[in-house]
């Protein structure tokens, strides 16, 4: 068992301090930095529920066909998944690309003073 939830652990940990690291570099900045970096936090989130979702789908493949030592299952099941993720990364990053501004106006006031320090974050 803990040969699984260190690394997971450690991933989660990492990913944790690396966050709380973006933030004290985001912050003297001020509040029009601080209402980008958040608006492109939200953007990253929606987007990454698609990889964390077919993670998560994965996850019961792989322990039902290990139990069933059907291996040969678990590597297409984890090939399949794998191009899943490709193709979901490169529709992300075309759709954020053509429609980063549109976007950002979602998450951002009328005003839009946060778009042009949102932009080069997305991007």
């Amino acid at each position: 068992m803990l040969r699984i939830a260190v690394p997971s652990v450690l991933q989660q940990s990492t990913v944790s301090i690396g966050m709380m690291i973006v933030q004290a570099v985001v912050n003297p900045f001020g509040t029009q930095a601080l209402a980008g970096y958040a608006a492109t936090m939200r953007v990253e989130n929606v987007f990454s529920l698609i990889f964390v979702s077919i993670g998560n789908a994965v996850s019961p493949y792989v322990s039902q066909n290990l139990g069933a030592k059907k291996i040969d299952r678990i590597k297409k099941g984890y090939h399949a998944a794998l191009v899943l993720n490709l193709c979901f990364a490169v529709i992300a990053f075309v759709t954020i690309e053509a429609l980063h501004t549109q976007i950002s106006s979602l998450f951002l006031g009328k005003d839009g003073t946060a778009l042009p320090i949102r932009c080069p974050v997305i991007i």
